[in-house]
């Protein structure tokens, strides 16, 4: 991963674009900020956010109507980006944030030494975490019922963490990130994990950023106590070989 070849998305909002100053664009991001091409996606606009956001020369912006939650502008930021210039694509809300200053060398040495690795985030098991209600109702009604008959077991949490090229051309393939034209937050959690099924059927594997869940990557205020995941690679070969190592 080099500045050539790596380029980190931001998403926020008229609302809540201050989280910046407090979390994604904190010390340790600006340390690196030579190092990678930036693309930020605005909910809204705002002339407060347009003068802060001058000081961090993004490659891209694009402001939008502030519908369909932030898998919208990441869905509206990949397709206005040249996707084939890059090589890697770091995925971020306005309230995740690194606190080392070395993140861009580790996440970059993560990727480096698991090639086969397309997705790298805070994954959720779906097997334990709580799905929205009407979950399956929903896919097929929003055309997404083919994922549900061997759906992923994580996803990616926010649709947030470090993803290949080869993951965002399959979400363009399908039409890209699932999303909705309305703020219902429900529906939008479908989505969030619906982009990760996509993934996952598309033979993508996952893998949790070490040491665990929020413990690398942070999202805002929250404390993870989970020092890992209950298996750090997830895809639908590498399951079943880890199924068998178990047995």
């Amino acid at each position: 991963m080099t500045s050539r070849n790596t380029i980190v998305c931001v998403v926020t909002s008229e609302r809540t674009w201050r989280n910046l100053l407090h979390y994604c664009f904190n010390h340790a991001f600006k340390a690196q900020r030579h190092r990678f091409h930036l693309a930020v996606a605005c909910n809204g606009a705002s002339d407060a956010f347009n003068g802060y956001l001058n000081s961090l020369e993004p490659d891209y912006l694009i402001q939008r109507r502030n519908l369909g939650f932030d898998l919208a502008a990441f869905d509206s930021l990949l397709k206005a980006i040249p996707v084939e210039h890059y090589d890697a694509f770091i995925l971020l809300h306005d309230d995740h944030w690194f606190d080392d200053e070395r993140w861009f060398d580790n996440l970059s040495a993560l990727a480096e030494n698991h090639p086969d690795v397309d997705i790298f985030g805070n994954l959720l098991d779906c097997s334990c975490d709580k799905l929205v209600e009407h979950f399956e109702i929903i896919s097929r009604i929003l055309g997404y019922g083919r994922h549900m008959d061997n759906p992923s077991p994580v996803f990616a949490q926010g649709v947030a963490g470090l993803f290949t090229r080869r993951a965002v051309e399959l979400w363009l393939e399908n039409d890209g990130i699932p999303h909705i034209h309305n703020n219902l937050k429900n529906v939008a959690e479908v989505c969030e994990r619906l982009a990760s099924f996509i993934l996952y059927e598309a033979g993508c594997t996952f893998m949790q950023i070490p040491p665990g869940f929020q413990r690398y990557l942070h999202h805002g205020n929250h404390r993870s106590y989970v020092l890992e995941a209950p298996r750090t690679f997830y895809g639908k070969n590498v399951t079943a070989k880890h199924d068998q190592n178990e047995t």
